[in-house]
Order: structure tokens, then sequence, then C-alpha cells
């Protein structure tokens, strides 16, 4: 039978799902032999103070040469000088007192000669042979007591880990001093506390395999964590290795997932769709009726850019803006750089030389604002300093007087909003109280009819529902792609996936009784009975999601000769995917430039670039695997569009979104 030994602590950390999982790891233990060393005395003298004072025992008496000498900067060290002398450590000509040099001379006399030696036990795992950086007192390192095979005391069972076929060396003296020194970076213990040992006096002797005791759990945040056998927190070394058992050995996968399963058994039913959302005031119909898409961000969490856009574009409707669109539309960029200099001056508007060339809009989007009610800041921010300029008591020339840092404040917010719905980062809160109180504030002055509730919304924060369905969408997204899959995949993609199954999650409840009967009353088709639902969230998780699988694939690869979107077209083609649809043909070359470069802007620019980055056995792979590649990605542009336009749609129809998204991603990563 094997040995066992378990170290555990008995308390498991709070804040979990389920119940631990009990693992019986494989290792091999060894026993070392380690001298006990006279602990170092406690200095008055910082690391600094201690190279300069012993500059100065070998007579380094400048300061400028003290300063060339430490690669400090000059008044740095004049005012270590300046210290040392106050403490009676030198005098004004920077000579040591007798009381500082005894002191140096006693540091570096130290007897670090062993006077007695220990004996401990250190422990490497047998599946990747890592050597486990926990040093444990050799007392006790004795088995525990087993009723069976792998079965403590207590009925708990052990699911028993195998070992790897490789054999792995004992472990070095540097090995242990490696190890010693990553104990005391975690216990927070300092060079001059505690000594590293000379290698000459450590000795290693292996004592042949066993088994570890080791747990895992799965927190609220869904992510599942190894806890450190041997103490409090958890540990990193033992998670990467379990990770790549998930991967090559598909027996542990479904173990793996049958433990979490029945963690999610056990929990009672979450009651989902609930539907008593506290009712803003600026709910009317009629505002429903003249600012729908306004309403639309109001009502998204990450919405506040979007409801700033929609503002000043309503707003826009109720002033004569088609003179102001007119005369950009025939100016030159030059020109309207410095019109929309000396209007932000008249207006006292904070705008930086770099925003001014932000704020000039081109022909297309200054014709898609007038023809397809695009809200694009790019658009409509000029147009309203336009119009504030032109008329000081409008609603715009009132913004602007009461936030002179309006520009950078909005250019601020689309940054922040840029890197989450382009998926380089895993913020879930990308705008705090006060940009929420800015934008009301914005709003209601543009739009009075918009009024905002006194005190804030209260929100359920029931952090077990939200644990749940984080768990629960965690589990949905590991039956699509494979626990290894899912597991291997860059974090910023997992989040924006997870960000839309939650979606999916969170609307995934039947119809009430009262709206079934409604829509039977209204119209005999059964699409008429599901609610449609604003995916906007949804999908802008998608497009990030996708963003960042094709991520890993533009980094390294070689330019090709030509860098255009028609080369890309005719790659396309010959490879089999058949024609590039629009949506991706007016993707910018300079867009797509910077993407090739390694700084990847839009999922339509990665799109482009992985075709002319990816060999032609790869394309057609895919193409052939996944011959509806062009129209999923199509689709998905085409429904994000400027990521702040609602997007109605019925359940059945958001889950086959996803899945088409979540099958093209999976085709590219296993290709």
């Amino acid at each position: 039978m094997k040995k066992i030994f378990d170290y555990n602590a008995k308390k498991i950390p709070c804040g979990i799902i389920g119940r631990a999982r009990e693992l019986a790891w494989p290792c091999e233990m060894f026993r070392i032999t380690l001298p006990k060393l006279k602990r170092v005395e406690d200095s008055d003298f910082n690391p600094l103070e201690m190279c300069v004072l012993k500059l100065l025992a070998y007579g380094r008496y400048e300061a400028e040469t003290l300063a060339e000498e430490t690669c400090l900067p000059l008044d740095l060290i004049e005012l270590i000088l300046l210290r040392l002398y106050e403490h009676e450590k030198i005098d004004e000509y920077n000579q040591l007192s007798s009381n500082a040099r005894n002191e140096i001379e006693k540091l570096n006399t130290k007897d670090t000669t062993p006077t007695d030696y220990e004996t401990c036990v250190i422990f490497r795992e047998c599946i990747d042979g890592v050597l486990l950086p926990f040093i444990k007192d050799n007392d006790d390192a004795k088995p525990v007591e087993l009723e069976d095979d792998f079965t403590l005391k207590g009925s708990i069972r052990l699911r028993e880990l195998f070992p790897s076929q490789k054999t792995f060396p004992t472990p070095t003296v540097n090995d242990i001093i490696s190890a010693l020194r990553t104990m005391a970076r975690r216990h927070k213990v300092s060079n001059d506390d505690y000594r590293i040992p000379p290698v000459e006096y450590i000795s290693v002797i292996p004592d042949g395999p066993c088994a570890l005791r080791v747990r895992m759990v799965i927190q609220r945040n869904s992510d599942w964590r190894i806890l450190n056998p041997f103490g409090k927190g958890f540990t990193p070394e033992l998670e990467p290795v379990y990770d790549n058992l998930l991967e090559r050995n598909q027996e542990e996968a479904n173990s793996f997932r049958q433990w979490q399963m029945k963690n999610k058994g056990e929990r009672p039913v979450r009651q989902s769709g609930e539907r008593d959302r506290k009712v803003e005031p600026y709910e009317t119909e009629e505002n429903r009726s003249s600012y729908p898409e306004l309403l639309s961000a109001l009502r998204r969490a990450d919405g506040v850019y979007a409801a700033l856009e929609w503002a000043l574009y309503y707003a826009l409707q109720e002033v004569p803006f088609k003179p102001i669109v007119q005369s950009l539309q025939i100016d030159t960029r030059e020109n309207i750089v410095k019109r929309l200099s000396e209007a932000s001056n008249d207006l006292e508007l904070e705008v930086e030389p770099r925003l001014l060339s932000w704020l000039v809009p081109t022909e297309g989007k200054l014709q898609s604002f007038l023809e397809h009610e695009d809200a694009q800041m790019g658009v409509v921010l000029p147009l309203a300093i336009f119009a504030a300029h032109a008329d000081s008591n409008s609603m715009f020339h009132k913004v602007a007087k009461a936030h002179p840092n309006l520009v950078p404040r909005i250019s601020a917010l689309k940054e922040r909003r840029d890197i989450k719905a382009h998926g380089k980062n895993r913020m879930e809160q990308i705008y705090g109280e006060d940009d929420c109180a800015f934008m009301q504030d914005v709003v209601t002055t543009l739009l009075p009819s918009i009024i905002f509730s006194s005190s804030p919304t209260e929100k359920k924060d029931d952090k077990n529902t939200s644990a749940d369905i984080r768990f629960d969408a965690r589990l949905a997204l590991q039956d699509f792609f494979g626990v290894a899959v899912f597991n291997r995949m860059d974090s910023n993609l997992q989040e924006n996936l997870l960000r839309a199954e939650i979606f999916q999650q969170e609307h995934a409840s039947e119809p009430t009784k009262e709206e079934t009967t409604k829509a039977q009353e209204t119209s005999s088709s059964s699409d008429s009975i599901a609610e449609r639902i604003d995916a906007l969230p949804c999908i802008n998780a998608l497009y990030a999601a996708a963003q960042c699988a094709f991520r890993p694939f533009l980094v390294g690869g070689e330019q090709p000769a030509s860098a255009t979107i028609d080369a890309a077209a005719q790659k396309a083609e010959n490879v089999g995917f058949g024609e590039m649809p629009e949506s991706l043909r007016t993707v910018r070359q300079d867009m797509l430039q910077r993407t090739l470069d390694g700084d990847d802007q839009t999922l339509g620019a990665s799109v482009i670039a992985w075709l002319l980055l990816a060999d032609n056995d790869l394309l057609q792979q895919v193409a052939k695997t996944l011959p509806s590649f062009f129209s999923d990605i199509d689709n998905l542009l085409t429904l994000r569009g400027h990521g702040n336009q609602s997007s109605m749609m019925q359940e059945k129809e958001i889950n086959a979104h996803c899945k088409a998204i979540y099958k093209l991603i999976n085709t590219i990563m296993e290709a």
C-alpha cells in the first residue's frame, strides 16, 4: 500500500461552490539535511546606507564619487549622507565614526559556520516532475492511517492520480536552495533575517514513492483551484500540471467533469427570469417612442458611452444641424481642425491637439449619420461643438459650460470601452459611479424629459446567484468545447465567452402566463409568443471573443508580400472560402496594417490579417470544416455594427448566433 501524507489544513476556505475534490497526488519524497545557522542580528542601516557606509570605509568621501560608484542620483546620496551625519555615523567630512566602523566590522565578520543540523522532507510530484517548494519538518513526515487503499478515516475516498512513465532525477542542491528562496519570498522573510545555507552543507537522500492528499475546489467566480497541500492558500505549482493532465488524459477529464456536475446538482434550483427590475422615471411611453436607442443604452450595464452617443444624436435632431454637416462635407480636413480649435477655445473647452484629429468626421460617417441613423461619437460630438458655438442658448452650450473637460472625458470613456469591446482586457466594470453621474448630467441637460431617479438603482447583489450563473455558463462552455480546450484558452477569450453564455443563462426563462396569453390573443404565430430581447451585450461579447481567438495567429508571422484586402480576398477564394463579404471589404487599410504589425484593431482587420498570414493548408482545412465561415463573420459584424444600437432577438436566435461563433472559434483553435 502506498504511503499517503496529509498536511492539509482542516478548514476549507469559504466562498466555494459545492464540495472539495479529494486527490491522492503521486509524489516522491526526499529527505534533506540542512544546517541551522545563527540568526543574523538586526542592523540600523538600510541597504542603501550600508552600501554608502562600506564605500566610506574604503575612503570614498566625496558625494560625487559615491554617486558615480553607486549609480545613484547625487541628491539621493546627499540625503543619505545627511541622515548618517544626523545619526552620528559620520562626521562633517564624511569619515566614519568609531561606532559605525565597529558595526560594519561586526556585520562583515558574521560566523556562518553551522552549529547544528536538521532533517527535513521535500516532495517532487510525479506527473510532470515539479519540485514543490515546501520544506517540512521531518517529525511531521508520518503517513496517515488508511481504512483501505486511498480511503482516509471518516470515509474520505481519495481519487488516485497516476504518475508519469518518465523518470525524474533526484533534486540537486541548487534545486533545494531554489525551493528555500521561494519559501522565503512567500513568507516575506528577508535575506537579513533568513540566510540560505552554503551548498556544501546540504545533502539530499531519496525516500521512495508516496502520495500527497491534495484538495481541489471551485471558487465563487467559477474558477477551479488547487489548495496548498501544506497549509493556507493555493499552490500555483500543481495547477498547470493538472491543466496539462486534463488535456492529455480523457479519463481524468471525464472524472473532473462529473465532479463539477455533481456540485451543480447539489445546489438549490436557481430561479431565473427575474422581472421585477426597478422602472426609472425616464421610462415613459413618450420617451420610448422618441428616444428608443437611448433608453436601450441606459438599460445596459455597460451603456454609459453609448448613452452619451445617442443623447447627442437625438438632441441634434432638434436643432438645424444640416447646414453644419454640409459645411463639413465641402471643407478640408485641415480647415475643419482649425474651426474645431477655434470653436473649442471660444467655448473654453479643454481639447488637446491629438483629440482634434479624432473629432474630424469622415465623409462616410457623415453620410451614415444622415441616412442610417448612425450615432458615432466622432460625428455627433463635433456637430454638438459647432452647434454650441453657433447658439449660446442651446443645450449643447450649457453642457460645454458645465463640463469644460467634456472632450477628454468622453475620449477616456471611449478608450476603456474599446479595450473591453475588442477583447483586450478582462475587466468586468469599465465605468464607475462618477462616469454614470457625468453621463446622467449630460443626458438630462440635452434631453430634459430624461429624468433619473434621485437615488441610485438598488441592485440585488446576490453573490451566490451570480456565482451559480457563472458556474453554469462555464459548464455549458466546457460541454461545447471540451474541458481541455476551454482550459487552454486565453483568459480574455474565456471571459468574453462567459459573458455571452451568462447572457443566455440570464435570459433563458419561459414567458410568463400573462405574456403568453397576450401574445396568443394578438397573433397566431408561435414566434410572436417568444419575448424579444436586446441581445447587444451578447453580440458585443461574441465579437470580442472572436477577436481574441484570432489574436494568437497574428503574432510572429512573416509579413505577406501584398498586404491588401484584395490580396486577402483572392487568397480566400482560392482556398475555398468563397467571395469575401462587403463587411470585410470595407475594412480600412491602415487598420489592417496596424493589425499585421501586431496591434489588432478590429475583428474585421483580424480576419483579413489571418487570411494573409496563414498558410494555404490551414485555410483549406478551415474552409472545408466550416463552409459558413464568411457568413458567420458577416452576420456578427452586421449585428454588432458600431456596438451601440440595440439588436432585438428571440432567445432561439441568440442561441443560434452563439453556437455559430462558438463553432467558428473552436474550428480556428483546432485547425
